[in-house]
């Protein structure tokens, strides 16, 4: 009988908290540096992860890591898959499904945003209801 892998969970195993530290870091070198200072070795630093984590969490490509920066910072791209549907649905019903949707979304995409910013800075992060 096969054992289960043991599972750690903290600053070492813990792949959620490596690629916020990893998007964040995309974030604060654009920040400070400029995007030419994009690069592996730089990310990598800034996040102080191994830059093997990058490849292995953004599937062998830098461009899926900042790609994934773009579209946590941009809220519409989040919303755009379901916008087509929304808009034909909305001419049946009048709206309100897709303004139920929007705000949702709206919604979690700040809450989200203000927990990954609390996580990434040590602060306890509080209960949104």
């Amino acid at each position: 009988m096969e054992k289960p892998r043991k599972r750690i969970a903290g600053a070492i195993r813990d792949k959620e908290r490596t690629m916020l530290k990893l998007i964040a870091a995309v974030g604060e070198i654009i920040k400070n540096e400029g995007y030419t200072a994009l690069g592996v070795n730089n990310i990598a630093k800034k996040a102080e992860v191994n830059k093997k984590l990058i490849y292995r969490y953004f599937d062998n490509n830098v461009n899926n890591l900042i790609e994934t920066y773009v579209k946590t910072k941009d809220y519409w791209i989040g919303l755009s898959g379901d916008m087509e549907r929304l808009m034909a649905e909305s001419q049946i019903d009048g709206g309100r499904p897709m303004v139920k949707t929007i705000l949702k979304t709206h919604l979690s995409f700040f809450t989200l945003k203000r927990k990954c910013r609390r996580s990434l800075s040590g602060k306890p992060v509080k209960k949104v209801n």
